[in-house]
């Protein structure tokens, strides 16, 4: 009678046990969502941007909550389908990032690096919706989980602003109320927007007032506000030479996004000592690049009550600056009074060792029958172009296995007018690649036509799926004006499959054979073995004690 009892006694808890293993492991896809998004931002979650047309490879953060308590989620893959103009950086409608596992409840985010059209429609209150696919393995290995939520991407473009002054000439040991033209050249809303200025050392500026502020500010608007200013003579110098003045600005704003920005600029003006002269000398842009050809104009303004006659100004750029197409030599035949004059003019800077360009201008004119001479100065900012291309890359080993490292070393020439200095390099791979060490490389200065070279390296997680995978670079440095600029290169790793089977922490201090649902089948099947010996075991040994006994 006790052997009928013990068999099937046996045969319960064996199910029982397998059951209990099938039941823990199982994640099936739910009739209602697991998963929610919390926000989306370009950018990430510490440093949000502002997304503008024509901005390439411009990382999107969606943050995603799991609160369901059952379920593990490994390999999960997030597709976000994009329309409208916004791609990913290879040009296609799906861009896609991979998670290796995610413990619920938790908080994820997902990053997604994509390029953006110029010709896209932005506004404050655009919203673009696309849909982003999530698909996931549960524990037993079954791939068919899946998930689809919309998601809100704010389109709002980006504010970009520029100075100028329209009454840029300073009488000196006079105060002179200056106007200082604020525009808006980006495509999206600036607002609460307020510049503080100061003369850079040793110029002999006071700055009496400051600018008012400006609420706000639309794309290709512009604003007009004031401030005061005082040129002590010693610092003007003569009427025949007087001196170019440069400001420094420091603006802070919120951009399209509700973000608070800051950016600095430079405001060129010129101070003369007080002059009989009612001959008024301004231009139309003050800022240069080195490197390229820049089309301005130079106005001349009789700011008097009488004619000016015979005009002649004889343009004189000092180097690095030099003239494009001209002898130098302008004529006007007459200004009348509270007219203008303008002088077309193509400059050039050859290169931006130095942050100001200057052109000086030599001034003839006849005002009451009587033949006058001044001269002027204007100073021109002259930010320095760099521009870093890729010479050559090696990757080694060229496929690497997942678990192992590997290095990217890279090659750059700076094909450019004017050296980037104090230049880093800062790898974003993807989920499942680890920067190995610092996240940023310093490289120092990167000289015109010196090539310059990088390595980083990386490792590959051992569950990273095998396959080719992006990882953009920022370069980053300063250029001649201290400004900050930045360029992105982008380089593909391909992983290979790894050898052996590859065993990785379970949590709880559990270990689990990954690759594949039929782990725990296996884990099942060698649990039903063993309490099977044990009961042959235990069985036996009663029943020859039985026989013993009698």
């Amino acid at each position: 009678m006790e052997k009928k009892l013990f068999l099937p006694v046996f045969a319960m808890v064996a199910v029982l046990l397998v059951g209990t293993a099938f039941a823990s492991s199982s994640c099936q896809t739910f009739s209602t969502p697991n998963i929610k998004v919390i926000g989306t931002v370009w950018g990430n979650s510490t440093h949000q941007i502002s997304a503008a047309p024509g901005q390439r490879d411009v990382p999107l953060t969606v943050t995603l909550e799991s609160y369901d308590t059952n379920c593990e989620f490994e390999n999960m893959v997030g597709s976000l389908q994009t329309y409208g103009g916004i791609t990913d950086f290879q040009g296609s409608s799906a861009s896609t990032t991979y998670l290796q596992s995610i413990q619920p409840p938790s908080i994820f985010t997902m990053t997604f690096y994509l390029d953006i059209a110029s010709n896209i429609s932005v506004g404050q209150n655009t919203t673009l919706t696309f849909p982003l696919i999530l698909q996931w393995d549960s524990l037993n290995g079954t791939i068919n989980s899946k998930q689809q939520i919309n998601i809100g991407v704010p389109m709002h473009g980006a504010a970009n602003l520029t100075f100028s002054a329209l009454n840029p000439d300073i009488t000196a040991g006079k105060i002179t109320n200056i106007t200082l033209e604020v525009k808006n050249t980006g495509s999206g809303l600036a607002s609460g927007i307020g510049t503080a200025i100061s003369g850079s050392s040793g110029t002999g500026v006071s700055l009496l007032s400051q600018p008012q502020q400006i609420e706000n500010l639309a794309p290709n608007r512009t604003a007009n506000v004031t401030f005061k200013a005082y040129v002590s003579p010693q610092q003007a110098g003569n009427s025949q030479s007087g001196a170019s003045i440069i400001l420094d600005l420091v603006t802070h704003y919120i951009n399209p996004y509700g973000y608070n920005t800051s950016m600095d600029s430079q405001l060129g003006l010129f101070a003369s000592t007080p002059s009989s002269s009612s001959l008024l000398v301004s231009v139309a842009n003050q800022s240069l690049l080195a490197g390229k050809i820049v089309k301005t104009n130079i106005t001349l303004t009789n700011t008097g009550a009488d004619p000016i006659t015979n005009v002649s100004a004889v343009l004189t750029p000092e180097s690095p600056l030099s003239i494009i197409g001209s002898d130098n030599l302008n004529t006007v035949y007459e200004i009348l009074p509270g007219k203008s004059a303008g002088l077309p003019v193509e400059l050039y800077v050859q290169s931006s060792t130095s942050a100001v360009a200057t052109l000086d201008i030599a001034l003839t004119y006849t005002l009451d029958n009587q033949q006058n001479t001044a001269s002027r100065s204007i100073s021109f900012t002259n930010p320095g172009y760099v521009n870093a291309t890729i010479v050559s890359t090696t990757i080694s080993p060229s496929s690497p296995s997942k678990g192992s490292i590997f290095s990217i070393t890279s090659t750059l020439d700076n094909i450019g007018a004017s050296p980037a200095t104090a230049a880093s390099v800062t790898p974003f791979p993807p989920a499942g690649i680890k920067i190995l060490g610092s996240n940023t490389s310093f490289l120092g200065t990167i000289p015109i036509d010196t090539p310059t070279a990088f390595t980083v390296s990386f490792t590959a997680d051992p569950g990273i799926a095998a396959g080719a995978y992006a990882i953009p670079v920022r370069l980053s440095y300063l250029n001649n004006l201290n400004e900050i600029q930045n360029q992105t290169f982008h380089y593909t790793v391909n992983i290979g499959s790894s050898s052996g089977i590859q065993v990785a922490n379970g949590g709880s201090g559990t270990t689990r054979i990954k690759g594949g649902g039929g782990g725990l089948l296996i884990a099942g099947i060698v649990v039903i073995i063993v309490i099977a010996g044990a009961g042959v075991y235990f069985y036996r040994k009663r029943s020859g004690k039985k026989g013993h006994a009698k």
